[in-house]
């Protein structure tokens, strides 16, 4: 029955927080809700490819990196190689796995700084 009030509208989730960015629409940012919602911003902002990092939760974070089309020079399956030895040289699991516009961090997330992970992206 209608009682002359409308049913509350769910929590938006904040837009990411863009810590970095650089040339050829590059960008780093964090975000609280779902990374792919996050990159759906980021590509309605005007960036074109970058990485997207959770905030840490007992240390390790999750990553989501992508490029908003395969025209656009970023080799995710080089970086997930990079990525997978520098994990496994941790004595983690290697868990970087890549397609043609995303590359996903370890299930469980990685120790691996952003700042490593900043540096594998920019030489690829």
């Amino acid at each position: 029955m209608f009682d002359g009030q409308l049913p509350a509208l769910p929590v938006e989730p904040e837009p990411p927080r863009v810590f970095d960015s650089g040339s050829n629409g590059f960008v780093l940012a964090t975000a609280e809700g779902s990374l792919e919602d996050g990159w759906v911003e980021l590509y309605r902002e005007g960036y074109l490819r970058g990485a997207l990092f959770s905030p840490p939760k007992e240390d390790r974070r999750q990553v989501l990196v992508a490029r908003k089309s395969h025209f656009l020079a970023f080799d995710l399956h080089k970086a997930a190689e990079v990525l997978n030895e520098v994990e496994r040289a941790l004595g983690e699991p290697p868990g970087w796995l890549a397609g043609e516009l995303w590359l996903r961090g370890p299930e469980g997330g990685t120790l691996l700084p952003i700042t490593a992970i900043t540096q594998v992206l920019v030489r690829v």
